[in-house]
């Protein structure tokens, strides 16, 4: 899709976006933004009759770019003023107010275009490896929370170690170093530990980290701040 307002070519920058997955994202936005009701009724006033088949022309626009047929809604686009240019790390998209209006009145879109723009959201993301990058369209995938099997192991070997030292409790008993330094992580706060369990611990919240962490606050709020939660 190379068609923009006043019959300008589009400015594509040099990366990587394929050419389909760039014209359904524009006729994505274009339907979206027929769906929102304020900015059809923040076009030029015109009296209700003429609002109600406006609003009937919103339906028939909105079903012939869901139906996808391409010489159409190409001259659709066109005849809204699309504009379009995609740089490295987003895309800026837009169509005619007045345009739209026009078409919508069934009026004539060959007038002047007043320079007042309506912007279509089209969401991305540059995915930049070494020095190529990809601009992917839409937002990027949300990563789920994966526990760390060590570190619950670690927290589990915590608790034993304090049930232990807790049993030997007397006076002038051997302590255990290793139980003594595991112990210390039975006292991390309850916020930090169900973190930790659901796998939602910062990337810097390792096993050997917490085992390092020798002088850990025992204030569960200067734990966290300690530890990156």
């Amino acid at each position: 899709m190379a068609a923009v307002a006043d019959g300008q070519r589009m400015a594509v920058a040099a990366l990587r976006l394929p050419a389909a997955d760039l014209a359904q994202a524009v006729i994505e936005a274009t339907t979206a933004l027929l769906s929102d009701q304020q900015i059809i009724l923040d076009l030029p006033q015109v009296d209700a009759r003429a609002m109600t088949s406006r609003m009937n022309a919103v339906g028939r626009l909105s079903n012939m770019l869901a139906q996808q047929e391409k010489g159409k809604v190409r001259q659709a686009l066109l005849d809204l003023g699309l504009a379009l240019i995609v740089y490295p790390d987003h895309i800026d998209a837009s169509i005619s107010r007045q345009k739209l209006a026009a078409m919508l009145d069934s009026s004539s879109t060959e007038q002047q275009d007043d320079g007042w723009r309506i912007p279509l959201v089209i969401t991305t993301s540059p995915d930049r490896r070494g020095h190529n990058i990809k601009l992917i369209l839409g937002s990027p995938p949300s990563q789920q929370p994966r526990a760390n099997p060590e570190l619950i192991a670690l927290l589990r070997r915590a608790e034993a170690a304090r049930q232990r030292l807790l049993q030997h409790a007397e006076p002038n008993t051997l302590i255990d170093r290793e139980d003594e330094r595991l112990a210390r992580l039975a006292f991390l706060s309850p916020d930090i530990v169900a973190a930790i369990l659901d796998g939602r611990q910062p990337s810097s919240v390792t096993p050997r980290r917490l085992l390092k962490q020798v002088n850990l606050p025992l204030h569960w709020n200067e734990q966290k701040a300690a530890l990156g939660f």
